[in-house]
């Protein structure tokens, strides 16, 4: 099914942000997502939109959603 909980939004849910797949990854393999997207996916590249510093802000970002 294409649509979320509310019945809206047609296409993929986002990735779980807490989940092994997530952050199992290195921060340098997560800049490089962030960076270039994800074939095959909704995720986008963002290298031309934000500067590395803000992609680095993301991966400090997705890292507060670590569990301990």
């Amino acid at each position: 099914d294409s649509y979320n909980d509310e019945g809206c939004c047609r296409g993929p849910k986002p990735a779980d942000l807490h989940a092994d797949h997530v952050q199992g990854n290195s921060d340098g393999t997560i800049f490089w997502i962030v960076s270039h997207g994800r074939e095959g996916t909704v995720m986008p590249a963002w290298n031309t939109l934000l500067s590395e510093e803000q992609r680095w802000d993301v991966v400090n970002f997705l890292r507060t959603f670590r569990e301990e």
